[in-house]
């Protein structure tokens, strides 16, 4: 009776354990490890050290719409994660005419322009 229950706990350990075995391809196993992901935040704030300043965004804008920073009010400039790329978002007044502007934060690029006439 002590060996039939003997043998049935050995029985339920072996199963129990063969369910706890490691991939032999696990990195771990190989004794490496994935390498860590930067934060989502830590991404942006490196590639806004990168970006072009504000006053160049503006400025290629301005140049876009050929006009003049004195010509025009409500100027607007701000800093956005877009998915895949960092883009100023620039908006401003002139003559009643709303322009809008997005521009590739990396490259200076002018990636969307809109005039809206109120």
């Amino acid at each position: 009776m002590k060996k039939l229950l003997f043998l049935l706990l050995s029985l339920i350990l072996v199963v129990a354990l063969s369910g706890c075995a490691i991939d032999s391809n696990s990195p771990i196993q190989k004794g490496s490890s994935p390498a860590p992901e930067k934060p989502v935040n830590q991404v942006f704030e490196s590639a806004a050290e990168n970006s072009i300043s504000r006053e160049e965004a503006i400025n290629i804008a301005l140049s876009k719409a050929e006009l003049e920073r004195s010509s025009v009010y409500e100027l607007e400039a701000e800093l956005d994660r877009e998915p895949g790329r960092l883009v100023w978002e620039v908006g401003f007044e002139h003559n009643f005419i709303e322009y809008s502007l997005d521009i590739d934060a990396i490259s200076g690029e002018v990636l969307f322009f809109e005039r809206d006439f109120d």
